[in-house]
């Protein structure tokens, strides 16, 4: 109707007045609070750098399902938590792994250190804080008695070797006084490698790292810049070749990695142009393949909590 020419009129009104939701008085977090990754990372590994060899990238496969810090009212790290899972070895040669914290301090002493509950240290020799967490990935996952020739071990998609994840649940409580921030911790600082050759009385070991980290000080820098390398320690560039390829990648999810002696480059098509342009292009490489992939859908599921 128009203004005023309503035919009726309603002069007053009974009910209930609701005045909303007033919330809560706004108020500090109890501190220390809890700090999750949502994300899965996956890291996979070909054994064969300084050449590409079969270029699979499935010699080793471990993933992080989790990490989480307690931060203090002050913003500094109190505990680390971080949870890695063996998936797949899909290497004739014995390999081992570690991890190594790029942005925490040199000399820190943690107040508590495990691995899987058992009080362990960081690595001699090494200026950066540094853990082995195994040096031989067959026993690691399939367990002592594993003697098959093959050694291949979840990379067969009908193979008779399949072994569920082994888990390894790193926990770190560290002091204030080392004054450790989130973003110390952030994915982008934690190296995880591979060990593909040991020490012997001849020789420092031979390690591949995912593209861009240096080796630890315990590992050879012999075969930097050659074969198919092209590792340049004055342009910090290190376990990238010649056509700009890697030997370690990480995945920011779970990840089917390409079956025995199938290329990844074959497999993910668009891999090569993800690496080969450093990221700038095709960042989802990993969402379609040809098919030719572990059912990693046959493993026991990861652990998120």
């Amino acid at each position: 109707t128009g203004f005023d020419e309503s035919k009726y009129t309603i002069e007053t009104c009974g009910g209930l007045y609701d005045e909303g939701n007033k919330g809560e008085e706004e108020k500090d977090p109890d501190f220390p609070i809890e700090i999750g990754d949502s994300d899965t990372y996956t890291f996979t590994f070909e054994d064969n750098w300084p050449v590409y060899g079969d270029f699979d990238m499935n010699d080793l496969v471990i993933v992080m399902s989790r990490k989480e810090l307690k931060v203090n009212e002050d913003g500094i790290v109190e505990r680390l938590r971080i949870t890695l899972d063996l998936r797949a070895v899909g290497a004739a040669k014995t390999l081992g792994a570690g991890i190594r914290f790029i942005k925490l301090p040199q000399n820190i002493r943690p107040d508590k250190f495990t691995v899987s509950g058992k009080n362990v240290s960081f690595e001699d020799g090494q200026s950066l804080p540094t853990y082995i967490l195994f040096n031989d990935a067959h026993t690691a996952l399939w367990g002592s008695k594993y003697t098959d020739a093959s050694k291949f071990i979840n990379t067969v998609a009908d193979g008779p070797f399949k072994k569920d994840t082994k888990e390894y649940s790193i926990i770190m409580e560290l002091p204030a006084s080392a004054n450790v921030k989130p973003e110390d911790l952030n994915i982008n600082h934690i190296d995880i490698f591979a060990i593909t050759a040991p020490t012997t009385v001849k020789r420092e070991r031979t390690e591949v790292h995912v593209a861009g980290f240096a080796p630890t000080d315990l590992a050879t820098t012999y075969y930097l810049n050659s074969g198919n390398d092209n590792s340049s320690v004055a342009e910090n560039r290190y376990y990238l070749s010649k056509e700009n390829l890697a030997w370690a990648v990480v995945i920011p999810q779970e990840f089917a990695w390409p079956t025995e002696h199938q290329k990844i480059t074959t497999v993910y098509d668009k891999f090569k142009s993800w690496v080969t342009t450093g990221g700038q292009q095709d960042n989802d490489w990993y969402k379609s393949h040809s098919q030719d992939v572990y059912p990693i859908e046959n493993l026991t599921q990861l652990n998120k909590y």
